[in-house]
């Protein structure tokens, strides 16, 4: 459940709330079960998203993501929510 509390915070930018759960222990990585987003994780969300700055904290953190291209990073418009 705490995983879906990093997404929701990831996708909306709260980079504040995002910085205290990884600080909980939190995994960045923590796979997602949520309807819409599916199993994306936290950092896919930011960059979905275009919440750079919750992107970068949650990369610092060690997230990654084997699913995202430098074509996702350069299109993701802040405001624009993802999927496209």
């Amino acid at each position: 459940m705490v995983g879906e509390h990093l997404r929701s915070a990831a996708g909306r930018g709260y980079t504040e709330r995002v910085r205290l759960l990884l600080a909980c222990g939190v995994d960045p990585d923590t796979p997602g079960y949520h309807p819409i987003l599916g199993d994306r994780s936290a950092y896919e969300v930011a960059v979905g998203n275009g919440q750079e700055p919750v992107a970068r904290l949650l990369a610092d953190a060690g997230a990654s993501s084997i699913r995202l291209d430098d074509v996702d990073r350069v299109v993701s418009v802040p405001g624009v929510r993802w999927p496209r």
